[in-house]
């Protein structure tokens, strides 16, 4: 595994992806940040989702954070729901919701940028993605580094 050191940060060659994945439907951000996250296409994970829910899976469900570390830990991922950010790892960001009053959002962190599902673009700002978090998901191997 190749890592390179880059402004303090440390990025795996194999963590994630670079690519945004986008939103097909209303409620289907988790699945675009988990395949973000594991560097898997839509249809894979729509795929590990049905699989993980024994039967087929509608992708415009909205889903808990704890189906979701249920999927990534399927997918060999062990993963966990943590309050404090490891800036120097990939993770999903639990985020309010801009979109649906009362609800939340996922976004995926790469290390460096925010991709955001629904609107479809990249997002450089670190302090506006913190400022809606209300959790992360990362690696399990990620949270000591």
């Amino acid at each position: 595994m190749l890592t390179i050191k880059s402004s303090m940060r440390m990025i795996h060659e194999s963590d994630g992806m670079n690519q945004l994945v986008k939103q097909r439907h209303e409620y289907d951000c988790g699945v675009c940040t988990s395949a973000m996250y594991l560097a898997k296409s839509y249809e894979e994970t729509v795929d590990l989702f049905s699989k993980t829910f024994e039967g087929d899976w509608n992708p415009n469900t909205p889903i808990t954070h704890n189906f979701q570390l249920l999927v990534l830990l399927k997918a060999g991922e062990p993963s966990a729901l943590v309050a404090q950010l490891n800036p120097t790892c990939p993770a999903i960001v639990a985020t309010i919701s801009l979109r649906h009053k009362d609800s939340g959002h996922m976004v995926y962190w790469d290390g460096h940028t925010v991709f955001d599902p629904t609107l479809g673009q990249k997002i450089d700002s670190f302090a506006m993605m913190m400022s809606c978090a209300l959790g992360f998901t990362q690696r399990i191997s990620d949270l000591s580094a």
